[in-house]
C-alpha cells in the first residue's frame, strides 16, 4: 500500500502522512473488513475526496433566517432544507455535474424547497433518467434517500466542461431562464491517467478549474443585474493538501512530473483560490462565492481513477460521508447569509479553515491572471479554426 500511496497521491506529501493513508487502508483488511467509526474519522484527517408532512416556509425575500437546529457532520441536504425552513419557490439554481452523487442529491434538495433546478450533465440522457429515478420516483419507482419530490422543477441541459465550446452552448440555453441564484459548480474529474480536454488542457484542472471559471465568467454579468443576492458555490476538496500550484505549467506540458493525485490535488486548490478570487472581485455586488468539502463519500467521482486499489477498495475503507450528507454542505453554502459567509472554506455546514496554500493572496491572484490569459489563447486558437473553415 505505501508504493501505492506515494505513486498516487503526490511526491510532495510527508512521509508521515503517507504512512497514514497506508495504515487507512490497511486496517479494516486486519480486522476482518470492519471498519469502526474511529478509521472513518482517521480517513478524514487524510483529506482525500473519496469519490459521493407539511411545515411553514419562509420567502428568501425576507431578511436571511437562521437554520433553526444544529447541522453538522452527519447532516443531510435534506436536513440542511429543513434547518432553513425557507420556500424557494421563484429561485433558479444552476448544478453542473447534477445526474449523480452529491451532485443529484443537491438537486433534488434545492427542488424539495421549490427551486427551479436546471442539471447540467455530459449526458442529457442520463440526467432525465437521474430526474426521473432519484428525485421524482415516477411510475411506482423506488423512494431513494428518504424522500422523493414528484413535482420537482428540473430542466436538463448539456454540459461538458472538458470542451469550451460546449460551455458557449450551455450560456445559451441558460439564456432561457429568468434568473440564476444559485451556481453550485459541483462537476469534476478525479486522479485518472494524464489525458487533455478539447482545447489541450491537462484534463483534471481542465474541467474542475478552466471549464468552471469560463462558465461563471460568462453567468456573472446577468446574476450583477439582478435585484436579489446570490450566491456561486464552488465544490472543493480537503484533498487541495495533495497538491501544489504551478502557475508556469498548471497543464504539465513543460516538464512537469504528472501524478494523478497531485493533479487532482492542484485542481482542488485552484477551486479553493477561485473561489476566494472570485469574491474578491465581487465586493459591492449581492453576489457571494463560498467553496466547501463535501466529504469523504463512495460516488461515481471514483470511476476515472487508475487503479482496481483506487478505484473500489479505498472508497469502501475511507468514506465517512454518504452521498445525501456530503450533500449537505452544498446546500448550506446556498442558503447561509451571504453577509455572513462569504469567500469562504465550508467544512461539515460550517467555516473551516484550509491548508496554508489555499489561503495565499499572491497564488490567488496569479492564479486568476494565469486562468484569463490560457482561455484567451485557447479561444482565440478556437476562433481562428472557425473563420478557417
Amino acid at each position: 500500500v505505501f508504493p501505492f500511496v506515494k505513486f498516487h497521491l503526490s511526491p510532495t506529501m510527508s512521509r508521515r502522512t503517507i504512512r497514514l493513508v497506508a495504515a487507512v487502508a490497511l486496517l479494516p483488511i486486519a480486522c476482518s473488513f470492519a471498519v469502526p467509526s474511529s478509521i472513518a474519522r482517521m480517513s478524514r484527517s487524510l483529506g482525500a475526496v473519496l469519490p459521493p408532512g407539511s411545515r411553514s416556509m419562509r420567502s428568501e425575500c425576507e431578511a436571511p433566517v437562521a437554520p433553526t437546529m444544529a447541522l453538522g457532520k452527519k447532516s443531510t441536504a435534506k436536513d440542511v432544507i429543513d434547518a432553513f425552513n425557507r420556500d424557494l419557490k421563484g429561485k433558479v439554481a444552476v448544478v453542473t455535474g447534477g445526474n449523480s452523487g452529491i451532485g443529484i442529491e443537491t438537486v433534488k434538495a434545492l427542488a424539495s424547497a421549490g427551486a427551479r433546478v436546471v442539471l447540467c450533465s455530459r449526458s442529457v440522457e442520463a440526467g432525465e433518467k437521474a430526474v426521473e429515478d432519484y428525485v421524482r420516483a415516477s411510475e411506482g419507482r423506488e423512494i431513494q434517500g428518504g424522500y422523493s419530490v414528484p413535482s420537482a422543477d428540473v430542466r436538463v441541459v448539456q454540459l461538458d466542461l472538458a470542451d469550451l465550446a460546449s460551455v458557449d452552448r450551455t450560456v445559451k440555453e441558460l439564456e432561457g431562464e429568468e434568473r440564476i441564484d444559485y451556481l453550485v459548480l459541483n462537476a469534476g474529474v478525479m486522479a485518472g491517467p494524464k489525458r487533455t480536454t478539447k482545447q489541450g488542457f491537462e484534463r483534471q484542472i481542465g474541467t474542475n478549474h478552466f471549464g468552471h471559471f469560463y462558465l461563471t465568467k460568462q453567468l456573472l454579468p446577468r446574476m450583477k443585474e439582478q435585484e436579489d443576492p446570490s450566491r456561486v458555490v464552488v465544490v472543493a476538496s480537503t484533498a487541495h493538501q495533495f497538491g501544489s500550484l504551478d502557475l508556469s505549467d498548471l497543464n504539465y506540458q513543460n516538464g512537469r512530473k504528472y501524478t494523478p493525485w497531485g493533479a487532482y490535488g492542484q485542481s482542488k486548490l485552484a477551486n479553493i483560490l477561485f473561489a476566494k478570487g472570485l469574491n474578491d472581485r465581487l465586493k459591492g455586488t449581492k453576489i457571494t462565492a463560498n467553496c466547501l468539502h463535501p466529504g469523504v463519500i463512495a460516488t461515481p467521482l471514483w470511476r476515472d481513477t487508475a487503479s482496481v486499489l483506487a478505484k473500489f477498495i479505498m472508497p469502501l475503507l475511507m468514506k465517512d460521508k454518504t452521498p445525501q450528507q456530503g450533500a449537505a454542505t452544498t446546500v448550506f453554502a446556498c442558503l447561509e447569509d451571504g453577509a455572513k459567509v462569504a469567500g469562504e472554506y465550508l467544512d461539515d455546514c460550517r467555516v473551516a479553515t484550509p491548508q496554508k496554500s489555499a489561503l495565499s493572496v499572491e497564488d490567488r491572484d496569479g492564479l486568476w491572471e494565469a486562468t484569463e490569459r490560457i482561455l484567451a489563447e485557447a479561444l482565440s486558437v478556437k476562433e481562428e479554426a472557425a473563420a478557417a473553415r
